[in-house]
């Protein structure tokens, strides 16, 4: 009897999570990903065009290379980052995210059209994007719990 008890209150110590506070953290970040995967092209810009347009050689030069290189990295990093945590997904989680956040491909497409593309009813379809953002925030490790 003992030990039911100490696992009751072991579950009820279990923080909670905040679901909406959760699903913004997640869509924001899911946000900055399309922002920066379509209007930050790594190819158009290179470094030789920027050092003949700062032909001045001087410390502050040095620095404006130093920071675009270090801008790059963070915003491939930031990137790469959301794709590793997307991948960490279940199929069907998955799936959904890259349909709903991560195709370049298409117009953004509002949620009802996805949900009839995946043939499912509209609860069904909110019950799992809801299920496969906190899934998500899990794996980006953004999940925000209730106090």
């Amino acid at each position: 009897m003992g030990g039911v008890i100490e696992k009751q209150n072991i579950i009820k110590k279990v923080p909670k999570v905040d679901v909406n506070r959760t699903k913004h953290a997640v869509e924001k970040i899911l946000f900055d990903y399309q922002q920066y995967s379509l209007s930050y092209d790594f190819e158009s810009v290179s470094i030789t065009s920027t050092l003949e347009h700062n032909a001045t050689f001087s410390n502050q030069f040095h620095s404006k290379i130093e920071s675009f290189i270090d801008k790059k990295e963070e915003i491939e990093n930031f990137l790469l980052w959301v794709i590793q945590c997307v991948n960490k997904l279940k199929k069907e989680d998955k799936e959904l995210i890259i349909k709903r956040y991560l195709t370049r491909d298409l117009e953004d497409e509002p949620d009802y059209v996805i949900q009839e593309k995946c043939g499912i009813s509209r609860t069904a379809y909110y019950t799992k994007k809801k299920s496969a953002l906190i899934n998500l925030a899990f794996a980006l490790k953004v999940v925000v719990f209730r106090e």
